[in-house]
């Protein structure tokens, strides 16, 4: 094994995760700036194996995960492997969805969330607070300060 310490690949060593890492990562979906950096725990550094074995673009590893869920990530637990995949399709459908939608196409918050809600066959009221996070993460990450009206009705 090699105990080499590395500059984290995630925060580059600075402890935290800001907007440019989340673009030079693409976890726009996924991410938001944070405190301290959960690749590294907030401690500029990683050891090159875990570095290695886990990629710094990895979404799953983020400073809320339960701890007994990151062990069993850690595992290679077959049930979680299986839960983040479809977590990971989920977020991506959900985000383009949100991008073709409502940015692209200028369709109102409430349609995209009927249109969204009818597309995957689950009640309004289960999707909404999925839907508000999701522009928010898109405003924040991904349009920024581009002049687009996420106000509409």
């Amino acid at each position: 094994m090699n105990n080499k310490i590395i500059d984290c690949p995630r925060c580059l060593g600075k402890g935290f995760v800001n907007k440019e890492d989340i673009k030079r990562l693409r976890r726009e979906f996924f991410w938001i700036e944070g405190p301290h950096c959960a690749f590294c725990d907030g401690k500029k550094h990683v050891k090159y194996d875990f570095a290695n074995r886990f990629n710094a673009d990895d979404w799953y590893i983020t400073s809320d995960l339960d701890k007994g869920k990151f062990q069993r990530y850690l595992n290679e637990d077959e049930e979680i492997l299986n839960e983040i995949r479809h977590t990971e399709q989920y977020v991506y459908y959900f985000g383009n969805y949100i991008m073709e939608h409502h940015v692209s196409r200028g369709l109102s918050i409430e349609k995209v969330i009927a249109s969204l809600a009818r597309e995957l066959q689950i009640e309004i009221a289960d999707i909404r607070e999925d839907v508000c996070g999701m522009i928010e993460q898109i405003k924040t990450n991904i349009i920024d300060e581009s002049g687009v009206n996420f106000n509409k009705s």
